[in-house]
């Protein structure tokens, strides 16, 4: 709850600040969290001896970073704020996911069965 917290108190006075706000950053955040939940919730399928919510931290940011190298390429448009509003969402997606939602898939002979389970 605290790295959550904390994760929150750093990133809200970033999103309501001024330009920091448009669409693109709304966008860039939302595809961060979902990003990053995602790829949490694959590294906690994966057998790993891992920091689970820092790789796949790490790893949402990664394309976060691709994305920015292709917008350079494809218009000479990268934005070093676009990059950071999808790195903090990617912490907050990554660290909320692990923290507060368990979810699991169980194999059955007809299909799969999906577990899934949040606490506050």
């Amino acid at each position: 709850m605290i790295k959550l917290s904390t994760a929150l108190i750093i990133v809200t006075p970033m999103v309501s600040a001024g330009e920091w706000t448009a669409q693109d950053k709304q966008l860039h955040f939302k595809y961060g969290v979902l990003i990053g939940a995602a790829s949490v919730t694959a590294f906690n399928f994966a057998d790993l001896d891992i920091n689970r919510p820092l790789a796949a931290s790490l790893t949402c940011s990664s394309v976060g970073l691709a994305k920015e190298v292709y917008d350079e390429i494809d218009y000479g448009g990268a934005d070093w704020k676009d990059l950071t509003v999808t790195a903090a969402a990617c912490f907050v997606g990554s660290y909320a996911m692990h923290e507060f939602i368990n979810m699991s898939i169980q194999p059955l002979d007809e299909g799969l069965k999906l577990n899934f389970k949040y606490e506050f």
